[in-house]
């Protein structure tokens, strides 16, 4: 008996697919079992690559799902955090904001010069990583922006920063010790005027959070470095440069008409789709759950990521990650707004691990939490813990200082970072 030619095989799975949603309706996308039918199955293969818009598509739907997934993220949570903003400060401020606080530098944990939305899935990164993925962000509402590496007196360079170029000049923003200084205009500030000290740094310098030879650091010429896609870009370039109406449409318009539909059949289903896409990169079930965790924190679906970190911490108990995904679930609940809880988790974090090296973070956001309540004395009492060593320039001990400063200036309102920002 000859075989069934693989066409026809093809044919008849795309057909028992049709009948499989025609049974189920929208809701049978939804079944993990059909959404990975759909990742790997030569049907849907073949179908992707005969509908695909794209001039050279992929040999397979589920490497297409992966190689995607960059732009899609990038987009995804710009949109998501900024929305129909037009105020280019405000978004700066924002993206800077969710950067801030969404990447860290734990003690032992290798560098890694990766994609900036690997660095964010690892949520492990350094400045100028940061920095990197600031401008990755700042694509996709089309604010042109470029790396700088500043100088020492040496000529050695301690430290990268965003440039961004708004009203006719390249502005400093830096996501790292969240500074963004402003002029006497009220604009942010330029390089030039952080050097010539006439800027304001909001809360308090950055000589009295412990970085001496901050400003100094933009008195050299920095190195230029990896500009975006807009500072590429001569039409965008040049409305900003000129002043005109900012430009607030989203770079990437597909993902923009992608996103508008209903989320079951378009960001949800992606995400989905994606998720089954990746399961066979990860060498163990344990390394992929939480995998799958980091993929829908940083989306900012706070809710399914805590499912996925519980499942680590109940069925890996002995996993590196177990700690991480502590650490993870109390900052998803306190980006969510919910500050009892993610103090709860920060303190099981401290009282489990308490040599961790996400410890130090656990005690700057559960004093954030407690700050976020009300809970002035008690918030003291972690960020006490945290209070600068000469010597320690590590972000939570700066973020410890600035804000126990604000609590003495009875200002703290204006210093804490709202997590209403990254909801």
């Amino acid at each position: 008996m000859s075989r069934i030619p693989r066409t026809l095989c093809q044919a008849m799975l795309c057909v028992g697919l049709v009948l499989l949603l025609l049974a189920g309706g929208i809701g049978a996308l939804q079944i993990p079992t059909v959404q990975r039918y759909l990742v790997f199955s030569p049907a849907v293969d073949a179908l992707y690559r005969h509908l695909s818009p794209e001039p050279t598509p992929y040999p397979t739907f589920r490497q297409s799902l992966i190689n995607h997934f960059p732009g899609f993220a990038y987009a995804y949570i710009t949109q998501r955090l900024t929305g129909s903003e037009r105020d280019p400060k405000v978004i700066i401020s924002t993206l800077a904001t969710f950067v801030h606080e969404s990447i860290f530098k734990p003690k032992g944990y290798p560098v890694v010069d990766d994609a900036p939305i690997t660095v964010l899935h690892r949520g492990i990164g350094w400045c100028d990583q940061e920095a990197h993925l600031l401008l990755r962000l700042l694509d996709r509402r089309n604010i042109p922006s470029r790396l700088l590496f500043l100088r020492n007196r040496e000529g050695s360079s301690p430290h990268t920063v965003a440039d961004v170029f708004l009203n006719g000049s390249w502005r400093i923003v830096d996501p790292t010790f969240m500074l963004i200084p402003q002029n006497s205009r009220k604009e942010i500030a330029t390089r030039e005027e952080i050097c010539n000290e006439v800027v304001d740094f909001g809360v308090l310098p950055p000589e009295r959070i412990g970085l001496l030879d901050y400003r100094q650091l933009h008195c050299q010429e920095p190195t230029v470095f990896l500009g975006n896609f807009a500072y590429r870009r001569p039409a965008v370039f040049e409305a900003v440069r000129q002043g005109k109406p900012f430009p607030g449409k989203s770079m990437a318009t597909s993902w923009q008409r992608f996103m508008a539909l209903p989320k079951i059949i378009a960001s949800d289903l992606f995400i989905d789709l994606y998720v089954q896409a990746i399961r066979d990169l990860y060498k163990t079930e344990g390394d992929y759950i939480y995998g799958v965790a980091r993929t829908y924190h940083v989306l900012g679906k706070f809710r399914e990521a805590r499912q996925w970190y519980a499942q680590v911490v109940t069925d890996f108990p002995k996993s590196q990650h177990v700690e991480e995904s502590l650490f993870f679930t109390g900052l998803s609940l306190y980006h969510e707004g919910q500050h009892h809880k993610a103090r709860n988790t920060f303190d099981k974090l401290l009282s489990k691990f308490p040599q961790s090296p996400w410890a130090i973070f656990a005690r700057l956001f559960a004093g954030k939490s407690l700050l976020s309540l009300g809970q002035l004395k008690e918030a003291k009492s972690y960020l006490e813990t945290l209070k600068l060593d000469p010597k320690d320039l590590r972000v939570p001990a700066v973020n410890a200082v600035r804000l126990l400063q604000a609590m003495s200036d009875n200002t703290i309102e204006a210093s804490v970072n709202s997590s209403q920002k990254l909801r």
